[in-house]
């Protein structure tokens, strides 16, 4: 892994999320890039030079501070870059993807307290929505450990390999067991031939599904605690298969991601 982006607002569950990102892929990281935005307050212009520097001053010193404690827990001097900029959050971070291409944006969330009107925050949806880059949403109340079995659920359609490459990767650094969960509104194939050679160099297993999305969601909600599953993977197909299951009404799937880490794999 070249570049993980972690936005933070210095709160405990983007301290969590930073953790759990880099924590996953050491040894093999090269580079990390914290993101912090501010926003300006209603003022006259005079005061609003004052208070800019003000907050820019307060957000790089919040940056040098997570950067040390992720240094500090992890005993490495990887290179980390610190970004701080005026303005909201989503905007920078699609411009920093536009520019600099990392290959996973991992940000945290408060778990069932965040998620009463959406499964995550707006920000993080947001990110989640647009993003062309792989994210990684990691719950505040997240295990810290390396995950040891990761679920991938999936309709099949419009999957490649080089979109869930991020997962196989994962996969390798932590030998996880994958379980390929196969959502089906009919009984049609199993979907084992579908990933083709994708999956030879990982420990996998396939699993089908049948039902309407409410019913899908127990499904998934009942595999994942009777298998112990660490983290789930899903491809995102804009406002597709992914919001059908992530949905306000889905109290199932909302309690799901509220202590699960999810992979979101943009296509």
């Amino acid at each position: 892994m070249k570049n993980l982006l972690i936005p933070t607002d210095f709160s405990a569950n983007a301290t969590v999320a930073a953790k759990y990102g880099v924590e996953l892929f050491l040894p093999h990281l090269n580079s990390c890039t914290l993101i912090n935005t501010y926003a300006l307050p209603r003022a006259g212009a005079s005061m609003l030079v004052s208070i800019e520097d003000i907050l820019k001053e307060e957000s790089v010193a919040g940056l040098k501070k997570e950067a040390r404690k992720l240094k500090d827990w992890f005993g490495t001097e990887m290179d980390m870059e610190l970004v701080s900029e005026k303005g909201d959050l989503f905007s920078s971070i699609s411009r920093f993807e536009r520019a600099n291409k990392p290959e996973l944006i991992v940000m945290g969330t408060k778990g069932a307290d965040e998620i009463q009107d959406r499964v995550f925050g707006s920000n993080t949806w947001r990110v989640v929505e647009n993003a062309k880059t792989p994210v990684l949403v990691v719950p505040q109340i997240a295990k810290t450990e390396k995950p040891k079995r990761i679920m991938l659920s999936t309709d099949l359609s419009g999957v490649e390999g080089a979109i869930i490459e991020p997962l196989i990767h994962i996969l390798q650094l932590t030998g996880a067991h994958l379980d390929v969960v196969h959502i089906s509104g009919t009984k049609s194939a199993d979907g084992k031939d579908y990933f083709k050679g994708a999956l030879n160099e990982v420990d996998h297993s396939f699993h089908t599904i049948f039902g309407s999305d409410g019913d899908v969601v127990k499904e998934l909600t009942d595999f994942a605690d009777s298998n112990d599953v660490d983290m789930i993977a899903m491809v995102h197909h804009h406002r597709g298969f992914f919001e059908r299951i992530f949905t306000s009404s889905t109290t199932k799937g909302m309690a799901l991601a509220s202590r699960l880490p999810l992979l979101v794999l943009n296509d």
